[in-house]
């Protein structure tokens, strides 16, 4: 699926929407992974583009 194409039609919907890394930091604050950096890693080293500075801010986001 086109990963804006499909942010659109979802906010057209009035659906609330997050992304991969939205999923991953709500699996971490609720203790399903242990490290964001090592997933977001794995994700990045099997080809996934994800935005650096996206990255960042969930990064700074997971800090408590």
């Amino acid at each position: 699926m086109d990963d804006l194409r499909g942010r659109r039609v979802a906010q057209a919907m009035g659906f609330r929407y997050f992304g991969t890394l939205g999923f991953l930091l709500r699996a971490k604050r609720a203790g399903l992974i242990d490290s964001l950096e090592t997933e977001i890693q794995s994700l990045k080293s099997h080809g996934l583009y994800l935005d650096d500075a996206i990255v960042k801010q969930v990064l700074r986001a997971s800090v408590p």
